[in-house]
């Protein structure tokens, strides 16, 4: 792990604060990129000219929202699920 010598010299937060700060922050920043993954499946035009790309694009739209579900829940996202998005955004972006 790599700390910012600036943000600590900065701040006098405990170093524990510190680290739930910067874990809660990441939880926002992914929170976001899921939502912003479903906007994008929401509103793309790309891949529905056929029915089988249609069937496709739902069930990614479907495992996307499961996803973003279940991080609302708590659930952390395992390297695969993390993959899988970043497959699904360069698809459909």
């Amino acid at each position: 792990m790599k700390f910012d010598t600036d943000l600590i010299l900065e701040s006098f937060e405990p170093l524990e604060k510190l680290n739930k700060m910067n874990k809660q922050l990441n939880r926002d920043n992914i929170k976001n990129k899921l939502e912003g993954l479903v906007d994008v499946l929401r509103h793309s035009r790309k891949y529905q000219e056929t029915a089988e790309d249609l069937t496709i694009k739902q069930k990614n739209f479907k495992l996307v929202t499961d996803l973003q579900n279940d991080y609302r829940d708590g659930k952390d996202l395992s390297k695969g699920d993390m993959m899988f998005c970043n497959n699904v955004w360069k698809r459909y972006k």
